[in-house]
């Protein structure tokens, strides 16, 4: 799977995925996806299954007492919220670091937000509770890229254009622990894979 290079603007996609414990199997069959035979119905861990839930916000990875309301989910037989990226309530958090200026610097992550949102997959992978989430893809050409990975992989990612050095990070989705900083060389087409299987989140920034 090839990424390709973006034009020379801010470019923002909207992704919608459904994230579950299987994201952390290895095998495919054990993934959340339409029923084999009856396509009007999921299937999930090679069952059939009913979606059922709710929760108090549609940012559900930014709620306060997130692990708490979690369990009130799982406990009266839910096993699915929908969670947004977008903003209107809870904590006031930003993907993009805040300068003391009140600003935001848009070649810095916030590491709170992206550390509460894989804590989000992490405990409803640990509950059992399927997501529905509605990320939003931001990169800047030849500046910062941010790239999820749902279960492991790699991608091509061209920096043909940008031969500069960029530093890249990784976020293990299942433990929401950041890995080591590395050096990615820019100038041509650069193979980007995930440390492992599981989610994955990589920051690449100049």
């Amino acid at each position: 799977m090839a990424a390709h290079r973006p034009p020379a603007c801010c470019l923002t996609l909207a992704i919608t995925f459904l994230t579950a414990a299987t994201l952390h199997s290895a095998d495919p069959a054990n993934y959340i996806q339409t029923y084999g035979k009856n396509p009007r119905y999921w299937q999930y861990k090679n069952e059939p299954v009913l979606l059922l839930g709710g929760s108090k916000t549609d940012h559900i990875f930014l709620a306060e007492e997130l692990k708490e309301h979690l369990d009130e989910i799982a406990t009266v037989g839910a096993n699915y919220v929908r969670n947004t990226m977008s903003q209107r309530e809870g904590v006031e958090l930003k993907p993009h670091k805040r300068l003391s200026s009140g600003k935001f610097d848009l070649e810095q992550w916030n590491d709170d937000y992206w550390q509460r949102f894989a804590d989000c997959l992490r405990w409803c992978h640990e509950r059992d509770i399927i997501e529905a989430d509605e990320a939003y893809l931001a990169a800047l050409a030849g500046e910062k890229y941010l790239l999820y990975f749902t279960d492991g992989g790699s991608v091509t990612l061209d920096l043909t254009d940008h031969s500069r050095k960029f530093e890249l990070r990784w976020i293990n989705v299942s433990t929401g622990d950041w890995g080591a900083t590395t050096t990615v060389q820019g100038g041509s087409k650069v193979n980007v894979t995930a440390p492992g299987k599981s989610g994955w989140v990589a920051t690449i920034v100049r």
